[in-house]
């Protein structure tokens, strides 16, 4: 029944700088669900979701659990998917997979430059679990610039286990 506050984006920047895996849990479901909304229509899941996805954008990939803590509405529910989160962190790829899947990705759509400079993928390993570190050794790193990461890592979650947990590319 509250608006996102400042202390609660916060909260979703911290959580996202330190790389961890994270649940959006709304709390009270129980006190907003079906209430009439800004809109004159009543509130959902997935306005609500629409909204928060909105308003917490660096968490775009993490989950959202409707919780009810008075009616014990999906809590254990939300505490399984928490452990899956964890197994989602700790999770490998193999070096060959990520290879293949990099270049393709690079073949197809290849980051921009205006002097005509094409990149290529020499190597990519996982170097890491928990959180999911991707490595690449490239030809011009500077071609892959913040938007360009976001197009990949969007694209790894795709064809990866790492699908609600922070993904960090090196």
């Amino acid at each position: 029944t509250e608006k996102i506050s400042q202390v609660d984006e916060q909260l979703a920047a911290l959580a996202q700088k330190s790389w961890k895996p994270t649940i959006i849990v709304v709390n009270k479901w129980d006190l907003a669900e079906g209430q009439i909304g800004r809109d004159d229509k009543p509130v959902t899941p997935e306005k609500y979701e629409e909204y928060l996805r909105k308003e917490l954008r660096g968490l775009t990939f993490a989950p959202i659990a409707f919780v009810s803590g008075k009616d014990n509405r999906n809590v254990r529910e939300t505490i399984e998917l928490a452990f899956e989160l964890q197994e989602q962190a700790r999770s490998r790829v193999t070096t060959g997979k990520l290879n293949r899947l990099l270049r393709e990705i690079v073949t197809q759509r290849g980051p921009t430059d205006t002097k005509g400079t094409h990149a290529k993928v020499f190597f990519v390993a996982q170097t890491q679990t928990d959180p999911p570190t991707i490595t690449m050794v490239v030809n011009h790193p500077e071609l892959f610039r913040p938007n360009y990461q976001r197009f990949l890592i969007n694209r790894l979650r795709e064809e990866t286990p790492f699908v609600e947990v922070p993904l960090r590319l090196v």
